[in-house]
């Protein structure tokens, strides 16, 4: 959630709640699922109630919030439904902090109150998701993981994935390398990476001025720069390119999760990010900050050493559009099982009423696609740590019935059906 969240009335009471994190549980499940949400989006928990939280599924899904400071309706609220988390984290926090430490607090109590389940994960409650195509397509991930890597469990880092660098010393991400797996035509066995997919690497910043003036003003990194190999150093301030799953949803093993929470480098970094960015320092100057998923896919580029083979990033798989995060506006295909906003301001703040016609839309529409296969390429990560970056190969289920990756815009016309792109 990368937008900063309008202040609660002051005039509204609060009140510290009772109980954190839920005890911890004997039972073994497959996921769960924390739904990020503060206490002014009421409206959001009942459509997503409402919609596709209805749907039964082996991922238990449950509206995380911050407990110290929460609003009295929010509490109740909670006492009613049953389905709500709170954290002790303060209610009230700078939206460049307040997301990130609720994500460590999230990956802690997930581990502390069921340390059977085999995965994590984190959505927003601006997003729209098919949780039984979701299940489905991190149960054959697994498996078809296994398959590949049999003598170790595998270890999944899963959702849709971009490339970031970070500069260690602002602690900032800097230089966005688009899509999934920093894509690049590189020489096979060339010093920075596999021949398609880049290598993390340290770097020297940048020490052009024209340059430095680039990176201060858009956290961006000059294509020359990035082409030269005689800025990779052990000393560099600047790490990447690392992958990272998007916000809206993602899912990491639980084991991944244990390294990131209990890292001494991880600790330091959080406790210097929390006195940097102080109470007044809620600003949307900066161009970048440290954002949860993207701090994420840091940590686990930067905690995960050694040769095994069963460390996994798998892109959820947007070319069929499974995935629908880029799209302004309101476009699904029968295909889509997860949709987020990518626009602000007034599209954005509508999004609660997207959910539920995109629920409704999709009721008749849906198609589901089953993974056909799984394409990997080696990645070496900022620790040093061998990795295998995959694509996800989808096939339809609907036997002759061949699924459309077709995008719909849903607000194009009035009916519900919406007007097909091509």
């Amino acid at each position: 959630m990368r937008t900063c969240d309008k202040p609660a009335d002051a005039s509204e009471p609060t009140a510290d709640v009772e109980h954190f994190c839920p005890e911890m549980s004997e039972s073994t499940l497959f996921a769960v699922l924390g739904i990020f949400t503060v206490d002014e989006h009421d409206r959001h928990r009942r459509e997503i109630r409402s919609t596709w939280l209805a749907s039964p599924v082996a991922i238990h899904s449950y509206f995380v919030l911050c407990g110290l400071g929460a609003l009295k309706r929010t509490i109740d609220e909670a006492r009613a439904q049953g389905d709500m988390i709170f954290l002790q984290c303060p209610a009230r926090m700078p939206c460049m902090q307040g997301t990130l430490r609720k994500l460590i607090s999230w990956l802690r109590c997930a581990q502390s109150a069921w340390p059977s389940a085999s995965l994590i994960g984190k959505a927003d409650d601006d997003t729209w998701v098919h949780l039984p195509d979701v299940e489905h397509t991190l149960r054959h991930t697994l498996l078809k993981l296994a398959l590949e890597q049999p003598h170790a469990s595998p270890l999944l880092y899963w959702g849709s994935m971009e490339s970031y660098h970070w500069d260690l010393e602002m602690r900032r991400p800097v230089g966005f390398r688009g899509l999934r797996f920093a894509f690049r035509l590189l020489p096979a066995g060339s010093w920075s990476g596999s021949g398609r997919f880049e290598y993390c690497h340290r770097r020297l910043a940048p020490n052009s001025s024209s340059a430095l003036v680039r990176l201060a003003a858009s956290r961006e990194l000059p294509r020359e720069w990035l082409a030269d190999a005689s800025t990779v150093a052990a000393s560099g301030s600047i790490v990447g390119p690392f992958p990272f799953a998007k916000g809206p949803l993602y899912f990491l093993s639980a084991q991944l999760a244990a390294r990131v929470t209990s890292d001494p480098w991880v600790q330091a970094e959080l406790r210097t990010l929390s006195r940097e960015i102080g109470v007044g320092a809620a600003t949307r100057a900066e161009k970048t900050w440290a954002w949860e998923d993207v701090f994420l896919g840091l940590a686990l580029s930067m905690v995960t050493n050694g040769s095994a083979l069963n460390l996994f990033a798998v892109d959820a798989g947007e070319a069929d559009h499974f995935s629908s995060l880029w799209e302004t506006g309101l476009k699904l295909a029968p295909t889509t099982a997860l949709w987020h906003p990518v626009t602000w301001g007034v599209q954005r703040r509508k999004s609660v009423d997207s959910i539920g016609r995109a629920h409704v839309w999709q009721r008749t529409h849906h198609c589901s696609l089953a993974i056909k296969g799984l394409h990997c390429h080696n990645y070496t990560s900022c620790a040093g740590g061998r990795w295998r970056s995959c694509y996800s190969n989808f096939v339809s289920t609907n036997g002759a019935r061949k699924c459309s990756p077709r995008l719909v815009d849903l607000l194009a016309s009035r009916s519900p059906s919406g007007r097909l792109r091509g």
